[in-house]
């Protein structure tokens, strides 16, 4: 069976030792009692409650120079099936907080605007104790022959949702993403991430290839503002000293087939 992630990073409110497929069965991870670890302050103020404990987080600041920020996540949990009608159900909440109000905002939620949680996000085929709920955003249930098969240790898992937001280009932004168990340790939660995107991997940001006659001059710019970034040039995979957010080709040495790579 596919996961909807590939590559990325794993916060768990319990073991990620024991978190890779199948799902066995019966059982369902409850671990973080021994020993047990705290709810987070920063979850309690935006959800209006303390009643978490379990919290694991990941947070980092970042200036971008796009106006659109994204990021792809799947939610897991053992609460599926026999929790899932469950209304203390744990919750996923990924805070942007841009520095310069200090102001954080949830962009993880439902399209009616609920916390990302078992109970916001479930199908009554599998608990009919309770009905639909934005069923489209759940994708696989490991309940029964599913177990097998099934490429996390959870009873179900989402689809790949994207958290998004306008932010404003060369500001500082601190991105935090926190999952929590609700009131107790037992049946475990999961966020995955999708692995970001450095900008210093391979990229045509620069543009495409150019050809331009001998004897003409050339700039490339890479758009990036120098106040904020540092920059590496290299020539056919030679370190040059140019450290500016540009790079002049004279007409001198507009002559033959070249690669620049910027850092």
């Amino acid at each position: 069976v596919n996961f909807p992630l590939g590559k990325g990073i794993v916060l768990s409110t319990g073991h990620l030792t024991n978190l890779p497929g199948p799902k066995i069965l019966p059982d369902y991870i409850g671990d973080g009692n021994n020993p047990s670890w705290s709810s987070d302050n920063d979850m309690n103020a935006i959800v209006g409650s303390s009643n978490f404990t379990n919290a694991s987080s990941l947070q980092f600041e970042f200036t971008s120079q796009k106006t659109d920020f994204k990021l792809d996540y799947v939610f897991a949990s053992e609460e599926y099936g026999q929790r899932q009608c469950n209304t203390l159900s744990d919750v996923v909440v990924i805070l942007l907080t841009d520095m310069s109000t200090g102001l954080p905002v949830n962009i993880a939620s439902t399209p009616s605007n609920q916390l990302i949680s078992p109970i916001n996000i479930r199908r009554n085929t599998f608990n009919t104790s309770c009905s639909d709920a934005n069923a489209n955003l759940f994708d696989t249930y490991y309940g029964g022959t599913n177990a097998s098969t099934s490429p996390i240790n959870m009873f179900g898992h989402t689809v790949a949702m994207t958290a998004q937001a306008t932010i404003q280009t060369g500001h500082l932004y601190k991105l935090k993403i926190i999952i929590a168990d609700r009131l107790d340790y037992q049946f475990d939660s999961a966020i995955f991430i999708k692995e970001f995107s450095p900008i210093n991997q391979q990229s045509t940001f620069l543009g495409s290839d150019l050809t331009f006659c001998e004897g003409t001059a050339h700039t490339i710019n890479t758009g990036f503002d120098p106040s904020q970034y540092s920059f590496i040039w290299r020539k056919n995979s030679q370190l040059d000293s140019n450290t500016s957010s540009s790079y002049s080709i004279p007409s001198t040495l507009a002559n033959g087939t070249n690669i620049y790579q910027v850092f």
